[in-house]
């Protein structure tokens, strides 16, 4: 018989909690509600949408963050390799034991990729520069210990802030999940109480947005879906029947007209001969079952060229 799981997905679960909490506007007195009220659902379904909200606004500007520092490592590298070619001229092509007070070693003069390796070899770069004013470059590529200062602040300041949003971030993920299981328990509470006071058939089971317990599963998910032309416009789509199906939906997506699929036939079996399709267009099908308790998921998207 059909069931009422609770949706793990967050914008599912907002979804039957509005239903729930309009539901409950209806016929909560009515019905006798005491423990689930709206004003309880409510509460619990606006602290998750604040909490969603919060973290996705968090999660964009943590993304500006990295970008940032993704920019400020590079320059750092970029100023980091202009600077060791410029010093080769003073400290040699190779590897030497005069390479060590400029940041690098007696056995690599290579540049650092990562923003923990740079950062020291910045601060050592300005040492160096700073001791030996002759060896920059105040030219236009600006190699001088001023500059390598400045990039060592903004690479610094960039990895420090990306480090202290992460874990606002993970605070807010956390507080995001932990309104999502109190409005799970919520919804489970007002299942639970439903069902001491509605038949298992009783359509006010419809208005809170749940199924009745009484009525039959939705259908299973329709397999092996193919799409095939058949000449002047005709195409025909089919499936393997679906346990617990009343009727069939065919949707369907005209690629580079439409911006989203919509329902095109209800054939009370999964084979149907669409007509009146545009010759030449490319168009993608999908179809599912349905009941009178709802309709089961999707099967598999197919597309097909009309001839």
């Amino acid at each position: 018989m059909a069931q009422n799981p609770i949706p793990e997905n967050l914008d599912e679960l907002i979804t039957m909690a509005e239903d729930a909490a309009d539901g409950l506007q209806q016929l909560e007195v009515t019905v006798g509600i005491k423990q689930n009220t709206e004003a309880a659902t409510r509460l619990d379904l606006g602290s998750l949408v604040t909490g969603t909200a919060t973290y996705d606004t968090l999660v964009a500007q943590g993304k500006v963050l990295v970008a940032a520092a993704t920019v400020a490592r590079s320059n750092a590298r970029a100023f980091c390799m202009a600077v060791r070619d410029r010093l080769k001229q003073f400290l040699g092509t190779k590897p030497s034991d005069a390479w060590q007070a400029a940041g690098w070693s007696a056995q690599s003069i290579a540049v650092p990729a990562t923003g923990e390796k740079l950062l020291p070899l910045l601060g050592s770069i300005q040492s160096y520069l700073t001791a030996h004013p002759t060896h920059e470059d105040s030219s236009a590529v600006n190699l001088t210990a001023a500059r390598a200062g400045t990039l060592h602040a903004a690479l610094s300041d960039a990895r420090s802030a990306v480090n202290a949003h992460a874990q606002a971030e993970g605070e807010s993920k956390n507080a995001r999940d932990a309104a999502a299981e109190k409005l799970q328990v919520r919804l489970r509470g007002l299942v639970n109480e439903l069902a001491g006071l509605l038949g298992p058939l009783d359509p006010a089971w419809r208005t809170f947005g749940f199924n009745p317990p009484g009525a039959p599963d939705r259908p299973d998910v329709v397999k092996n879906t193919e799409a095939t032309a058949l000449g002047g416009g005709q195409v025909r789509v089919q499936g393997a029947a679906a346990a617990r199906a009343e009727y069939y939906q065919v949707h369907q997506f005209i690629v580079g007209t439409d911006v989203a699929y919509g329902l095109t036939e209800s054939p009370p079996g999964p084979d149907v001969i669409l007509a009146g399709r545009p010759v030449g267009a490319t168009i993608k099908y999908k179809m599912r079952a349905v009941n009178e308790t709802g309709a089961g998921p999707f099967g598999n998207e197919v597309t097909v060229t009309v001839s």
